[in-house]
């Protein structure tokens, strides 16, 4: 994908972030009330469904349904991909493999400062 198609495709996200900035120092939750959501920031986001949906499928879905059945229909697609023995080989040369982490045990005092943290 040219550079140029993918600043296009990347320009609605942006355009979220700067409508963010733009009611700063709103909270996520003042910001995605529905009742008092800021238009631009609507907008914003309403861009950028039209780009994410056009990917997809090349034009807007339908309806909440068919956005649905085409996240599922992915979903399994990208869960199912590989076979269960392939998958379990995948593990298994995981485990196997030299340059695994090893874990040491916590600093001093570590668990002392989790405990203070937690309380």
């Amino acid at each position: 994908m040219e550079s140029e198609n993918i600043n296009a495709y990347l320009a609605p996200y942006g355009d979220i972030l700067l409508a963010r900035e733009a009611h700063f120092p709103a909270t996520i939750a003042d910001l995605y009330d529905p009742a008092k959501m800021p238009e631009n920031l609507r907008a914003a986001h309403e861009r950028n469904d039209e780009t994410l949906e056009r990917i997809y499928i090349g034009r807007r879905f339908k309806n909440d349904t068919e956005r649905l059945e085409k996240l599922f229909e992915l979903y399994t697609q990208m869960t199912t991909g590989a076979p269960a023995e392939k998958k379990r080989q995948n593990a298994r040369n995981l485990m196997n493999d030299d340059r695994s982490i090893s874990l040491t045990p916590a600093p001093a005092g570590y668990n002392d400062w989790l405990g203070e943290i937690k309380a």
